[in-house]
């Protein structure tokens, strides 16, 4: 009966549905952090102190982008194959973590001590974000059910 194959695909969905959490670590969550990174931050990254930027002039860096001296802290938060993140994929639910002993990630909340490191966010989820995950989620409960027709 198709009504039955319909809820089948539905409970299907709901107890399973990786490829879609995948989808999202991938299409939103790691471009999101991505994309912070290229803009320096939403909103803005506080500038690069003086003793900072003579550091990196010292080592033969630039003075920008912030946070991508070297590129490594970009390529470690925005991986599904980093070695400082975790990125769990379970039937109904996606985990990404921080490893807490990366020192590179303590940008993400800044530091108090010395030398004071200014919050630079790159690891938060939009509005705009929870409405594409919610899309991705649609379609794919979408597919699904057109599957079992």
């Amino acid at each position: 009966m198709k009504v039955t194959r319909i809820l089948d695909a539905i409970q299907s969905f709901t107890t399973d549905h990786r490829e879609a959490l995948d989808q999202i670590g991938e299409t939103v969550i790691l471009k999101r952090i991505q994309q912070t990174f290229r803009e320096e931050g939403t909103p803005r990254w506080a500038p690069l102190a003086p003793r900072t930027l003579e550091e990196r002039r010292k080592k033969g860096f630039g003075p920008g982008p912030i946070l991508q001296r070297t590129g490594e802290l970009m390529r470690e938060a925005s991986s599904k194959a980093s070695q400082h993140m975790a990125y769990i994929l379970k039937p109904r639910e996606l985990t990404i973590s921080l490893d807490p002993t990366f020192e590179k990630f303590q940008h993400q909340f800044g530091w108090s001590g010395v030398p004071f490191i200014p919050a630079r966010p790159f690891f938060y989820v939009t509005v705009q974000d929870e409405e594409r995950a919610m899309d991705v989620l649609a379609l794919a409960l979408t597919k699904r059910v057109q599957a079992a027709l």
